[in-house]
């Protein structure tokens, strides 16, 4: 509500990158069925905050948000009032309760209706500022192909004339400028800063663009597949040893029914 979709992003994504490595050994909590609801909203929230202002987020959390709202994701990319629908479903899902702290005013029947739905007066607020921010991820999806671009070459991709994408850029530029927390411990300061990693400049009728593009993180991909070589080890001698238990005990019953069969020696 407050608009910092990157702060947003990272509290989600540290959260449900916690939940990931603890489910295994919460499953048979009572509680467990109530933190993968609450962990099922965070990734509905967090399509939302990363389909209005992109960020890369761990591989391992981006596998699961592609498979849980991947198609949400696609259609929220695609503009128009599809995307707005799609942000309405996602957010009546995922928001908390609203509630109203002053009581409604009983002698207008019909403001007092309209206060009775603060999730609704919600709803239009967040959807008041998303229709601003979809022109965000819909510029950069193109923007990013090219390293210089045409002011009249983009209208025409995007079917608008040149004085109505200068707007759009206009709003791309602000909106791509977010308040994002840096240290302390009050979490909703912070400084104006990008927060995207795509920028870009006019210069006539010439979009200059420029990419600063992070380096993949190789450290957290190597513990990643280590770990999961090591369970997958585990689990192989988990096996034999299984198995080598299984062999052992078949030989042992079998050992005294071959000495009952046995016939006896001859005695001179």
């Amino acid at each position: 509500m407050m608009g910092r979709y990157a702060d947003a992003t990272q509290a989600f994504v540290h959260i449900q990158t916690f939940v990931l490595r603890t489910r295994h050994y919460h499953q048979r909590a009572h509680g467990f069925d109530t933190v993968n609801k609450k962990a099922d909203q965070m990734y509905a929230l967090l399509a939302i905050a990363v389909s209005l202002s992109p960020a890369r987020v761990d591989e391992m959390i981006h596998a699961q948000l592609r498979e849980k709202y991947g198609d949400q994701q696609h259609r929220i990319q695609r503009g128009g009032d599809e995307a707005v629908e799609v942000l309405s479903d996602l957010f009546l899902y995922a928001c908390p309760k609203f509630i109203v702290p002053n009581p409604p005013n009983y002698e207008d029947l019909d403001t007092a209706a309209e206060a009775m739905e603060p999730q609704a007066f919600q709803l239009q607020v967040f959807l008041r500022e998303a229709r601003l921010q979809l022109v965000v991820p819909t510029l950069r999806s193109y923007l990013k192909l090219y390293t210089t671009m045409g002011l009249e070459q983009l209208a025409s991709v995007l079917e608008i004339d040149t004085a109505e994408l200068r707007n759009q850029l206009m709003v791309y530029k602000q909106r791509c400028r977010q308040v994002r927390w840096t240290s302390g411990p009050d979490l909703l300061s912070g400084e104006t800063a990008p927060a995207t990693d795509l920028d870009f400049a006019l210069q006539g009728d010439m979009i200059l663009i420029a990419e600063s593009r992070v380096g993949r993180r190789y450290a957290d991909w190597f513990i990643r597949n280590a770990t999961k070589m090591q369970d997958l080890i585990a689990s192989l001698e988990a096996h034999q040893k299984a198995a080598a238990s299984g062999v052992t005990t078949a030989t042992a019953e079998d050992a005294p029914l071959s000495a009952a069969t046995e016939p006896e020696p001859v005695q001179a």
